[in-house]
């Protein structure tokens, strides 16, 4: 088995379910092997790999970056951890590591990120045109013994679609549970919504790590927001206001649903229900004295 000087591949070696007792047979030029290479659930790294390729550590793997050697992830490829990390390498971390309940060596500098992970709300729900949402965003963060947070817990920002549902929302934490909420979201086309069903966005932002500790990695998830249209309110009858030989002036309705108001009137004795005369404006004008 050879990887060649310069290898950079990451590598598992298993064999049906006995991945612990797995063994590279053929392995007279490991001393010049370079790359990440599992043999069952141990990993180590040889030579000086740089990996071109996002991977993952499963849980109950391990990862020894000896003594002598370098582990580079390069800019665009994210390493995530589930597992366990040791050694007495060297680390050069340029992108990503993301530690997704795995365990790793304090002196890794760079962007290191707990995992995180997103719910959402929405309330009311179903709702109605015209009305307000309020959109509450909680964010998982990670816990138990060694974990510290950011002082900086990131945003959250909403979105339906293409559209902006308002600023970011800072992360606050109450009693261990982290939440951003978006009050009084207008439900309105303008806004992007529409009759029936709406997905709605929430992502948070991820705090970046640094060499005083870990960030928090991003992530995002949706909710569905069922919107009808409002029941519509019958506006007051009309009421005169003044009037003329050749004209009537009626008092303007404000007390109604949702919508503006027309006004009309009917000629020749027929119903409400031939209007066929409405118009914006409460005064009606060039009427004929003595006619129905």
């Amino acid at each position: 088995f050879s990887t060649g000087e310069d290898g950079s591949a990451v590598i598992f070696a298993t064999r049906g379910d006995a991945e612990e007792d797995v063994d590279i047979s053929d392995d007279s030029d490991k001393n010049d092997w370079s790359g990440v290479i599992f043999e069952g659930t141990t990993g180590t790294v040889y030579g000086s790999p740089t990996p071109t390729e996002d991977f993952t550590i499963p849980a109950g793997y391990t990862l020894t970056i000896p003594q002598g050697t370098t582990l580079t992830i390069p800019q665009g490829v994210t390493l995530t951890n589930q597992g366990t990390i040791t050694g007495g390498g060297t680390w050069d971390n340029k992108s990503t590591i993301l530690l997704d309940g795995g365990t790793m060596p304090v002196d890794v500098t760079g962007d290191v990120r707990y995992s995180t992970s997103v719910s959402v709300s929405a309330s009311p729900s179903p709702a109605t045109f015209e009305g307000d949402v309020t959109l509450t965003a909680t964010v998982t963060m990670p816990s138990g013994e060694g974990v510290t947070l950011p002082t900086e817990l990131g945003t959250v920002s909403f979105s339906l679609g293409e559209n902006s549902l308002g600023d970011a929302v800072n992360v606050t934490n109450s009693d261990g549970v982290y939440t951003a909420t978006l009050s009084d979201v207008q439900i309105s086309a303008e806004t992007g919504f529409q009759e029936g069903s709406n997905t709605i966005t929430a992502a948070y932002s991820g705090v970046a790590g640094d060499g005083d500790g870990y960030g928090l990695a991003e992530s995002s998830n949706t909710v569905t927001l069922t919107v009808s249209k409002a029941e519509q309110a019958a506006p007051s009858a009309p009421t005169l206001s003044s009037r003329t030989s050749t004209s009537i002036t009626l008092n303007e309705i404000t007390t109604t649903g949702q919508g503006g108001v027309e006004y009309g009137y009917t000629t020749g004795g027929g119903s409400s229900e031939n209007i066929d005369n409405w118009q914006t404006d409460t005064e009606f004008t060039d009427l004929t004295a003595a006619t129905a």
